[in-house]
C-alpha cells in the first residue's frame, strides 16, 4: 500500500515538473564562414578564402552581450609578423534598412594569439563595430532570416569592400523550473 502511494507520489511529482517547464528562444546572429574560422581558428578553411585579402583574414561575430544588447565585432587575422589595414566604415544592411558606421582607423596587426598553452602562429586585433538593441538589430532581418554587414577597408592603397551575411538562428530549449 505504502510502496503504491509513493509511486503515485512520484509520479504526481514527475508530472508537475515537466508540466511546469517551459520553452525559451535563444537567438543567434552568424556568419557561417567565420564560425568555422572560430571553431580552430586555422586560416586554410576553404569557407573563408573570400574574407582573406593580401593574408589579412577579416572575420565577422556578433554576440550577445547583455539581456537583448548585441555587439558586432570584425576581428582581423594573419600569419605574417605583423601587417596593418584600414577601416573606413562598415554598413549594417537588410529588409531596406542601412545603418553606417564610421570607423577610419588603421589597426595593426601583430599580437600573438595563445590559447590552452598552444601558440598559434597567428596574430590578432579586431574592434567593436557597435552596441545594439536586439529590437533595432532584428529590424535589418529579411523574411529569410538574413542581413549584411558591408566592411569598406584599405589594403595595399586600394579601397576594398567585403560583405558579410548573417543569418539569424532560433534555436528553442526547455527550461525546467527551479
Amino acid at each position: 500500500m505504502f510502496k503504491a502511494i509513493r509511486v503515485i507520489s512520484i509520479a504526481i511529482a514527475i508530472l508537475f515538473s515537466i508540466a511546469g517547464c517551459q520553452t525559451a528562444e535563444s537567438i543567434r546572429y552568424i556568419h557561417e564562414p567565420s564560425s568555422v574560422f572560430y571553431e580552430d581558428l586555422n586560416m586554410n578553411h576553404k569557407e573563408i578564402k573570400p574574407f582573406i585579402d593580401e593574408g589579412i583574414l577579416i572575420a565577422s561575430s556578433i554576440v550577445e552581450a547583455d539581456f537583448e544588447v548585441y555587439w558586432i565585432w570584425l576581428g582581423f587575422y594573419t600569419e605574417k609578423q605583423t601587417d596593418s589595414i584600414k577601416i573606413l566604415k562598415a554598413k549594417l544592411v537588410g529588409n531596406g534598412l542601412e545603418k553606417i558606421i564610421i570607423i577610419d582607423e588603421e589597426f595593426l596587426i601583430d599580437e600573438n594569439e595563445k590559447r590552452d598553452s598552444q601558440v598559434f602562429d597567428l596574430r590578432t586585433n579586431g574592434i567593436k563595430l557597435i552596441e545594439i538593441n536586439e529590437e533595432y538589430l532584428m529590424k535589418f532581418v529579411d523574411k529569410n532570416n538574413k542581413m549584411s554587414i558591408e566592411v569598406f577597408y584599405i589594403i595595399e592603397k586600394e579601397i576594398e569592400k567585403m560583405t558579410f551575411i548573417i543569418e539569424k538562428k532560433v534555436e528553442k530549449r526547455i527550461v525546467y523550473p527551479t
